[in-house]
Formats: structure tokens, sequence, C-alpha cells
């Protein structure tokens, strides 16, 4: 029997117990290629797109509030100048700013005076027939 060359390196090989250390598992890198590049340039313009966008947004709604809120304290301010309008035109304050500021009084009313001395020279005729003096 002849054998071959490679028949008789096979014959040869002998089953040996075989201890093996465990092998060591190696790093990943993570390397960008062109697509990556670009999903990432991509990802970035995003994030900071929404975010510009959600900052605009808490502006605009914090000005709204702060609108709110002046046209609230503006509405008070209005319905308090109505109530004095309505006030300022009544028939008794009227009559109260004529007979305070201006002095009037009405028709058989006696007007009394608190006049000093000096001040007396300056009242007039007719003043003097409506004024009691005490």
């Amino acid at each position: 029997m002849v054998l071959s060359a490679k028949a008789k390196r096979q014959a040869r090989v002998v089953s040996l117990p075989v201890h093996n250390p465990p092998l060591k598992k190696k790093k990943k890198h993570f390397k960008l290629g062109g697509p990556g590049i670009v999903l990432m340039i991509t990802l970035g313009f995003a994030v900071y797109s929404f975010g510009g966008q959600m900052a605009e947004t808490y502006n605009v709604q914090r000005e709204v509030k702060e609108i709110q809120q002046e046209m609230e304290q503006l509405k008070k301010k209005n319905e308090e100048l109505k109530k004095q309008i309505n006030k300022l035109e009544s028939q008794s304050w009227v009559e109260h700013a004529a007979r305070e500021k201006l002095g009037l009084v009405k028709p058989g009313e006696k007007l009394i005076l608190e006049v000093k001395p000096k001040d007396m020279k300056q009242i007039t005729e007719e003043e003097r027939k409506n004024i009691e003096v005490h």
C-alpha cells in the first residue's frame, strides 16, 4: 500500500488534549464612514433646531402670561375709572363739588364762612347779604 504524502501526514497527527486559554474579547472601535458623518451632522442640526424652537416657545408663553396679567390689571383699573366717572356725573357729586369748591348755595340757604377780619374787605355787598356773622 502506497500512501501519499498528504495521507502520511494525516496519519501522524495525534490527537492530544487541547488546553486553549480563553480568548480575549477585542475592543470594538466605532469608525464613522461617510454616511455616518452625514447622519451625525443631520442629527446635530435637528437637535439644535429643536432646542431653538423650544426656547422660542418658552419665551413666547412667558410674554403671553405677562400680557394677560397686564390686561387683567388694566381691566380692574378701567372698572375703577368707570365707577369714578359714574360718581362724578351723579347729581349729588356735582352739588357737593359746587358747595365745596365753588362756594355755591341753593336758593334760600345761607352760607356760613369763617372770615378773618382782613378778608372782610374782599367780600362784595351782595355776598354780605347772604352771610350771617356769629
